[in-house]
């Protein structure tokens, strides 16, 4: 079987102002964990930005296809993304989609530079949205963000990160290639605990359709 040249596997949501003031370190970023993710899976694993769309594409409805279309968010958190009407839309409409799936992996928050919405508590819980981002585990990069690349911080990071993409898509493949062991579990409306059982057949293959779903060429 021969396999398509990309899929996309990953969304990176952030403002355009954080990655220019830091000199297009968000950019870096995603190819460094793109690069990262390939080495310990063995494939390639496209992350989606916003600058993959070709001058005369639909802008909104290209990132709305990029969001249905991938497996992992990786929204960027930063003051300025909370105040971005488009990065707390896509966020607002992934989480959607993970819960539909009954997932609580997919979201991984890259905590960029210290935002109040999501370390102070009391402001925190003002914010249905900067609530639920501070529920997933997240990569706190604060620290590391004047950092060069080529620092083994650095590079230790994007490699635990690209390791907790790994796990995450080997649940999925695990979720998929056992149907016949599973039952279902809607979606819990009171609090936000993960599943304890796993979906049924029509379930699972609604997952992997989802999921696995393959990108169209960009």
């Amino acid at each position: 079987m021969t396999r398509l040249k990309t899929i996309a596997a990953a969304f990176l949501t952030y403002t355009h102002f954080d990655d220019e003031h830091n000199r297009g370190t968000l950019t870096e970023f995603r190819n460094h964990l793109s690069a990262e993710v390939r080495a310990q899976t063995g494939d390639e694993f496209k992350i989606f930005q916003d600058k993959d769309i070709e001058w005369g594409q639909n802008w909104r409805e290209r990132i709305d296809e990029a969001i249905d279309g991938t497996t992992f968010l990786i929204p960027v958190i930063t003051p300025s993304f909370f105040k971005s009407t488009e990065c707390r839309a896509e966020v607002e409409r992934f989480l959607n989609r993970e819960k539909d799936l009954n997932r609580n992996d997919l979201v991984l928050p890259l905590y960029f530079i210290d935002t109040q919405l999501v370390s102070d508590k009391a402001k925190r819980t003002s914010d249905p949205l900067a609530d639920e981002i501070a529920y997933h585990q997240y990569a706190d990069w604060r620290d590391l963000r004047f950092e060069p690349f080529t620092s083994p911080l650095v590079r230790k990071a994007i490699e635990k990160l690209a390791i907790q993409i790994r796990n995450a898509l080997e649940r999925t493949e695990e979720l998929n290639s056992s149907p016949s062991q599973q039952t279902p579990h809607p979606v819990s409306a009171v609090g936000r605990q993960p599943p304890k059982e796993q979906r049924g057949l029509v379930e699972a293959q609604q997952a992997a359709k989802d999921i696995l779903l393959i990108f169209p060429q960009l």
